[in-house]
């Protein structure tokens, strides 16, 4: 496993805690990658400020010249903001993501409560609705799309980024008292509850028959997928 591996791997298995992702992002900068550096300390900064600054929920000032302490710290979030949409625009080819083109999602504005979201435009000459990659703290943390495009490119994406989320666009889990997922059978016909075998085989084993696996609420279920579909890919990847 390469060092730049060791250091995914690292903050995938401590994602709240962000000395990992400094310390490679020194590591970034002396292998003259300063950019990329940047834009993962910034991110870091926005997402400290995020956490603790709740100040413009109840603030009176006006909003002018005479800004109170509070709002000119906010001010200074709005530079990162926009600093790290410009940096994003720099890397955006080599920010090893696969499928993506220069056009940024619409979340591209300077709201404190969005995520930095990328859109999946186009998946076999196709256009993808709804499919984004979740940027946070300088890496992919979520990727909404759906189960194919999953399947060609995840264990790709897992090589470089600390994944914690899947959302799978097409499919949802089948309900029939319970929340199951269900693996092709000549049995079974509902395409949008069916995940392939070898995703299957990384569920847990809440409830399970040879052809489903089922849980008690439906977070539970789409929890136990986005596991399974990131196990799926980082055993896909192997030791590279």
């Amino acid at each position: 496993m390469t060092d730049q591996r060791k250091f995914i791997e690292s903050i995938r298995a401590d994602p709240e805690d962000d000395v990992v992702r400094l310390v490679y992002a020194d590591w970034l900068e002396e292998r003259e990658q300063a950019g990329r550096a940047e834009f993962i300390r910034l991110e870091c900064d926005v997402a400290t400020f995020l956490k603790e600054s709740k100040h413009r929920e109840t603030c009176r000032c006006d909003g002018g010249n005479n800004l109170c302490t509070p709002c000119r710290d906010e001010d200074t979030w709005l530079e990162f903001s926009n600093r790290q949409w410009e940096l994003l625009d720099i890397l955006c080819d080599d920010f090893q993501l696969p499928e993506i083109t220069n056009e940024l999602g619409s979340s591209k504005g300077k709201g404190r409560d969005h995520d930095l979201r990328l859109s999946l435009t186009h998946y076999h000459g196709k256009p993808l609705d709804h499919s984004t990659y979740v940027l946070s703290r300088g890496f992919v943390e979520q990727v909404d799309c759906p189960i194919d495009w999953w399947i060609s490119h995840g264990p790709a994406l897992v090589r470089w980024h600390p994944v914690q989320r899947v959302e799978l666009t097409d499919r949802q889990p089948w309900y029939r008292g319970v929340h199951a997922w269900l693996v092709q059978s000549p049995l079974i016909h509902d395409a949008d509850t069916i995940i392939p075998i070898e995703v299957f085989n990384n569920l847990g084993l809440v409830g399970t028959v040879p052809t489903s696996t089922w849980y008690a609420t439906r977070e539970d279920a789409e929890t136990a997928r986005s596991n399974a579909l990131i196990a799926w890919a980082l055993e896909k990847l192997g030791d590279t």
